[in-house]
């Protein structure tokens, strides 16, 4: 009888062992790792949730765009190359084109030529997410800042105001804003942003005018003040748009 009760006791031991062991994870015949009992994969950790950051985009963010009033400004895609003709009131002239290629990851290479007191030629990494006054003040040697700046850096201007309708205006003091009419260069046309403020220095009222496509990156057309003369930016050419 008591050998009976210890086969007994003996099976049941086998048999919870191998209960035990059933459930969990088996070996995915396909060799791709674990699999959960309910057929999901165990993912990855370098997963591929993150694709959709494949360096197609600036990935500036939409905090900045908020900040331009939902304009893109400078969200860039490899390929797109934008020429410029510059000329001022006091009769100087030249002209400087950005060209967008893949950088290393998801960054960005642009290079940046042009002719304005001589020439100029040089590539800069807008590495993802980088504002662009950051990527200006950074990265850029002051000959590129002195030309392509005015492009490229644009806090100063109240954008986030801005409303894209005939007729918008917006005022704060001495500064006016106001939206109103169109107008074409290289095949482009943009709603055109006025805006005047008092200089911080001299008090005297100085004048902006931008023609802008909420489409493009960049403004199609630039009239600003500067060094005692008056700056004129107009798109001429464009590729990969």
């Amino acid at each position: 009888m008591k050998i009976f009760k210890y086969f007994m006791v003996l099976v049941l031991v086998v048999l919870l062992i191998g209960a035990a062991g059933c459930g969990g994870k088996t070996e995915d015949p396909s060799g791709n790792g674990a699999v959960e009992e309910n057929g999901t994969g165990s993912e990855d950790e370098n997963g591929s949730e993150d694709e959709s950051n494949s360096g197609q985009g600036s990935g500036i963010g939409e905090a900045y765009f908020a900040s331009m009033g939902g304009w893109k400004h400078c969200d860039f895609k490899p390929g797109q190359f934008m020429k410029y003709n510059v000329t001022t009131a006091r009769g100087l002239e030249g002209w400087v084109s950005i060209k967008v290629d893949s950088g290393e990851g998801d960054d960005l290479d642009l290079t940046i030529e042009g002719l304005w007191l001589g020439d100029i030629s040089e590539t800069a990494t807008l590495t993802r997410g980088m504002l662009p006054e950051d990527f200006v003040y950074e990265k850029l040697s002051a000959e590129a800042l002195n030309i392509a700046g005015a492009l490229l850096q644009l806090t100063h201007i109240p954008f986030n105001k801005a409303k894209w309708e005939e007729g918008f205006r917006w005022e704060d003091g001495d500064q006016i804003l106001e939206v109103g009419g169109e107008e074409t260069y290289a095949g482009l046309t943009g709603r055109v942003v006025t805006y005047e403020s008092p200089n911080s220095f001299t008090g005297q009222t100085q004048h902006y005018k931008y023609v802008i496509n909420l489409d493009f990156p960049l403004p199609l057309y630039i009239e600003k003040p500067g060094a005692n003369d008056t700056f004129y930016y107009e798109l001429a050419e464009i590729s990969g748009f």
